[in-house]
């Protein structure tokens, strides 16, 4: 539930659903470490909420669909 309030905030902020960049040190200041960040992104994305986007040290970049 956090990490996808987060990324609805970042959504908010930048005014667009598409290529949002969820890095783990965009979460700190919310108490989210990055366990609990990657585990959110990928009940999200079993959801059918987001579709992510990963690459190996890089932040995730993600498409909120629902």
């Amino acid at each position: 539930l956090v990490v996808g309030l987060v990324l609805w905030h970042l959504a908010g902020l930048r005014g667009e659903r598409v290529g949002l960049v969820l890095c783990v040190g965009r979460c700190k200041p919310f108490g989210i470490g990055r366990k609990a960040v990657e585990r959110g992104l990928r009940e999200l994305e079993s959801a059918g909420l987001i579709r992510v986007e990963r690459g190996s040290g890089r932040c995730a970049r993600v498409d909120l669909i629902g």
